[in-house]
C-alpha cells in the first residue's frame, strides 16, 4: 500500500497529531503480527522501557487473532485491544471486495495454523466459519493462505 513500513507512516501521523517525536519508538522490521510483537518486546527491553500495559491497535476483522498472538508472545504484559467500531457491512463497502475476501480467508486459516506453529494461543473457530473458509478456498480465494 505504501513505499515505506507502516510503523514509519504511523509515526508521521502521530507527529502531525503533536505526539512528541522523542516519545515514539518505531519497530519497522516486522512483516507479520508475531514478528511485530517479538521485535517490539526486544525494542522495549533494549530501550529500558518500564511498560506493563500495551495498547494494541488492530483491524476489526483480526482483533481476536491479534489478541491470541499477543497473549502467547507477550504474556508478561497486559494488553488493551482497540479497533475501529464499524459494522461488517460498512467495513466491507470500503474495501476492494475480492481482495478483502482473500485477506479474511487468510486470517481465518491463521487462527488455526498459528496455534500449531506456537505463535498464538488457541482460538475456537466455529464450525460454520471453518466451513465457509473451505468453501471460499475452493472458489479460489486463496491469495493469502499458507500453503
Amino acid at each position: 500500500m505504501w513505499n515505506e513500513p507502516e510503523a514509519d507512516k504511523f509515526a508521521e501521523v502521530a507527529i502531525q497529531k503533536k505526539v512528541p517525536k522523542e516519545k515514539i519508538y518505531i519497530e519497522n522490521k516486522s512483516t507479520n503480527t508475531g514478528d511485530n510483537f517479538r521485535f517490539t518486546k526486544e525494542l522495549m527491553k533494549k530501550e529500558g522501557l518500564d511498560i506493563k500495559t500495551c495498547m494494541v491497535i488492530c483491524r476489526p476483522y483480526n482483533k481476536r487473532r491479534v489478541q491470541a498472538t499477543f497473549n502467547k508472545l507477550m504474556p508478561e504484559y497486559e494488553g488493551i485491544f482497540v479497533s475501529e467500531n464499524i459494522s461488517f457491512e460498512d467495513y466491507f463497502k470500503r474495501a476492494s471486495n475480492d481482495e478483502w475476501i482473500h485477506v479474511l480467508v487468510g486470517d481465518i486459516q491463521r487462527m488455526k495454523v498459528y496455534v500449531e506453529y506456537g505463535w498464538q494461543e488457541e482460538v475456537k473457530v466455529p464450525d460454520n466459519v471453518w466451513k465457509a473458509y473451505e468453501e471460499l478456498v475452493e472458489l479460489g480465494y486463496n491469495k493469502y493462505i499458507i500453503k
